[in-house]
């Protein structure tokens, strides 16, 4: 799969998954989710791989949910259940990966960001994040 909305480098044994729509604090739409599942899931498969980072290109790790999507595509303030979906497909695969996955944090992680973060199992935050979570 070609990434649009993700980095994916390899540095020896250690795979490096980069959030990349800096301009919107990587707020994560639904191509970004299935980019994100599938990478960590190429991860998981590859032996090569022995250990996965995920970080976030600009000033933030990930805003959460792309909520202008959800605008465009939806009339309710409901997210589609396909996204959420999704969401908790890459949360669940995350957390269940057989190798250790450290979330590099370096700002904003809220909602579902936060909920990657949360997943992984080695947080390294820098002096600039934030994390929240806006959940009913």
């Amino acid at each position: 799969m070609e990434y649009q909305n993700i980095l994916w480098e390899q540095q020896g044994g250690i795979g490096i998954i980069t959030l990349n729509r800096p301009a919107a604090l990587n707020a994560l739409n639904q191509a970004h989710l299935i980019e994100l599942n599938d990478a960590v899931q190429r991860a998981g498969f590859d032996p090569g791989v022995r250990s996965l980072v995920i970080t976030g290109a600009g000033r933030g790790f990930s805003a959460g949910a792309d909520v202008k999507e959800w605008g465009a595509a939806h009339e309710d303030d409901e997210p589609s259940a396909g996204w959420i979906d999704l969401a908790h497909a890459l949360i669940t695969r995350i957390y269940r990966l057989p190798k250790p996955v450290v979330a590099a944090i370096n700002g904003v992680a809220v909602g579902a960001g936060c909920d990657i973060a949360l997943a992984s199992d080695l947080r390294v935050a820098s002096t600039a994040a934030r994390f929240g979570q806006a959940y009913i």
